[in-house]
């Protein structure tokens, strides 16, 4: 599944477009986008994406995600709406 996202994003974050972030400041990290216990398995490429971090920066997409999940919601619901459409459930089954 790890494999698969980061060819899906291609060096970029899926959020904010930064372009291959993975310099001194930057890498690209894989997030989910709906916790593990919301449903179920985390192993499916429609609930992770490839954003810009360290989580623990502010001022980078995976932190964003992380602490703002009242306010990231839409984006997070639009994003895997986007990504469904992507992959064949029988593929990868929930």
């Amino acid at each position: 599944m790890a494999e698969e996202v980061r060819r899906r994003a291609a060096g970029q974050c899926e959020r904010c477009g930064r372009n291959k972030p993975n310099d001194f400041a930057y890498k690209l990290e894989l997030a989910h986008l709906q916790g593990r216990g919301q449903i179920g398995r985390g192993d499916q490429p429609w609930n992770v994406a490839a954003l810009c971090g360290p989580q623990v920066n502010t001022g980078t997409c995976h932190n964003w995600l992380d602490h703002n999940r009242k306010s990231t919601r839409a984006w997070t619901n639009a994003k895997i709406d986007e990504l469904k459409t992507k992959y064949d459930p029988a593929d990868w089954p929930e």
